[in-house]
């Protein structure tokens, strides 16, 4: 980033002089004004030890994983307790069609589908973990 700081203020420089030769007093400080930003600004990165930089940004990377996998344990548990209702459903369905038939009696609405068509258990917590 430093170079890049450098870079700026070393165009911004050169725009103020162009600007100068020309006689556009207002566009040379502009550009003059721009260069000692970029300056001051590559000073203070040079300044910053670059552990301190290092732990931010390792900070920031932990704090970017623990959300992450907060978001994801979050979906982890939707998708089970989604499962499980279904699966109370489906139970208290067979026991009402098992009902129906020793008695003779109607027969109960249909469970509503799986919530993950064409996938098992296993597989739909396995790809949220995964993070798809």
């Amino acid at each position: 980033m430093s170079n890049d700081q450098r870079a700026q203020a070393h165009n911004a420089l050169k725009q103020a002089e162009r600007a100068a030769k020309r006689g556009a007093i207002a566009e040379a400080e502009r550009w003059s004004k721009i260069a000692e930003r970029c300056a001051v600004a590559v000073e203070k990165l040079a300044a910053t030890p670059s552990s301190e930089l290092d732990a931010q940004a390792a900070e920031d990377e932990e704090i970017a994983l623990r959300a992450e996998f907060m978001e994801r344990l979050q979906r982890l548990a939707d998708a089970q307790n989604e499962m499980d209702a279904w699966k109370k459903k489906s139970d208290a369905y067979k026991a009402a069609v098992a009902h129906a038939i020793r008695t003779n009696g109607p027969m109960p609405p249909p469970v509503p589908p799986w919530p993950y068509r064409g996938e098992e258990e296993l597989t739909v917590l396995e790809r949220i973990a995964s993070g798809n």
